[in-house]
């Protein structure tokens, strides 16, 4: 009886050390998730910045036909982060391939990458409604020059 009796606290003993076991791995599982969602977040965040900057600088090259500079996007684009930030963050976009520079401090040219990236991402033209499609625009004339 005394064997039974021992081996039942073991049993215990091991059921309690086996649930305080589980309760550490459920923590460390929690705590690895959190970390992973938080990378995860962060490399988003991160690809949506890069995304916004490079169609802003594509966009901007194409109204000014001049290479863009960082401080220039900061100053006409309200992308919320600072002009060392972008600069950065042009130096990425430069490795990649989607942007080009003739040194290091000169403003960025679209590469044709770059341009790819731009086009691709203009969304496409929704589709018009039926009555909208029914309309005749025929009678619209363009003024002339007549003397």
């Amino acid at each position: 009886m005394a064997d039974d009796w021992n081996n039942a606290i073991y049993r215990i003993k091991y059921l309690d050390v086996l649930a305080e076991y589980e309760k550490i791995l459920r923590q460390e599982m929690k705590q690895t998730l959190a970390g992973l969602a938080d990378e995860k977040i962060k490399l988003v965040i991160e690809r949506n910045r890069k995304t916004n900057l490079l169609n802003d600088l594509v966009g901007e090259y194409i109204i000014s036909a001049s290479p863009i500079g960082s401080e220039t996007v900061a100053r006409k684009r309200q992308l919320g982060i600072g002009p060392a930030t972008i600069r950065s963050e042009m130096s990425h976009l430069e490795e990649m391939g989607y942007l080009r520079r003739s040194y290091a401090s000169a403003g960025a040219i679209p590469s044709d990458k770059g341009y790819r990236f731009y086009v691709e991402s203009i969304p496409e033209r929704p589709e018009l409604p039926q009555d909208f499609k029914s309309v005749s625009y025929t009678h619209l004339t363009l003024p002339t020059n007549r003397e």
